[in-house]
């Protein structure tokens, strides 16, 4: 199948109202109508949203959804999917209206992930209003950013998912056998031109996501969050840094839900005619100094 962008992503959350101060004041993300059920709707752009973070008793990632062109494209997908033995269960229509999409089916990963795959979702030209005073995210036909997720191993079955079933791209990465046969590493795929759209790394024994990143177009949006963030005692994760395969300029913060969040700009585009992969001698140009250790509340034993 051929995925455009990162749609959405959707959490199970016990944070709402943190998350009502945070997203729009700090993050910039605007606060679209709450879901009958309560659910809190982010908006990057003129989608009808980006991020849904519902009620719930667990902080955890819920699904993960995919972006398709259109109609035959769905439907393609869904015929890939049975063909390669990989079950599927279509939408019910609360689930297309919550998510304000035309059609959608979801299926699992290897790791027990949710992944939906999606088309039309809602849109109002002009009407994204940014939660606080920034140039606006990159987002649109890119889609969210990238969300990264643990697994107690990157196993074969997991890179074919990635790479066969999704369709998606290999950006960076290395794999490699311990003694014991376990395969080590990690690895980063992308869709479109933004460099990764999802990651799977190991979280020895634990699975869970570690974080998501969103991208804004000018790096004193960065700069002037990451001072709200020291102002208002926020937890970072790691400090302000450029990372060096994906030139992204962030920070990292510790979200009211348990995971991280991965806040920057200036990330590399990707051309399919000169891209070439490579292996850096470290992963940091400068920063991103680690100031919590561990993961966070959301990645948990297996």
């Amino acid at each position: 199948m051929k995925i455009l962008s990162l749609a959405y992503v959707g959490f199970t959350t016990s944070k709402l109202e943190e998350w009502r101060t945070l997203a729009p004041e700090v993050l910039g993300l605007a606060l679209a109508a709450d879901g009958d059920d309560g659910t809190i709707f982010l908006r990057m752009d003129d989608r009808r949203h980006r991020i849904a973070l519902h009620p719930g008793e667990i902080d955890e990632l819920s699904y993960i959804g995919w972006e398709l062109r259109g109609r035959l494209e769905f439907e393609a997908a869904l015929v890939e999917l049975t063909t390669r033995n990989v079950p599927w269960t279509p939408a019910e229509p609360a689930e297309l209206a919550l998510r304000g999409i035309s059609a959608m089916a979801h299926f699992q990963d290897p790791a027990g992930y949710r992944h939906e795959i999606m088309y039309g979702q809602e849109f109002e030209p002009g009407s994204f209003i940014p939660g606080r005073p920034i140039s606006g995210f990159l987002a649109d036909e890119l889609g969210v950013g990238h969300v990264v997720l643990g697994v107690p191993e990157v196993s074969d079955d997991i890179r074919a998912f990635a790479t066969d079933v999704l369709g998606l791209k290999i950006f960076a990465g290395y794999r490699s056998r311990g003694a014991d046969g376990q395969i080590l590493g990690l690895e980063f795929y992308r869709c479109n031109s933004r460099s990764h759209c999802l990651a799977y790394v190991p979280t020895a024994g634990h699975r869970g996501v570690t974080h998501m990143c969103v991208e804004t177009h000018s790096l004193d949006d960065v700069g002037r969050a990451y001072d709200m963030v020291l102002e208002r005692e926020i937890p970072l994760k790691m400090s302000l840094g450029r990372h060096t395969m994906d030139t992204l300029v962030s920070f990292y913060i510790r979200t009211p839900s348990g995971f991280e969040l991965e806040y920057g700009a200036g990330g590399v585009v990707i051309d399919d005619a000169t891209f070439v992969a490579q292996k850096p001698r470290k992963a940091e140009v400068w920063g991103h100094k680690i100031l919590l250790p561990g993961w966070g509340s959301t990645v948990r034993p297996v």
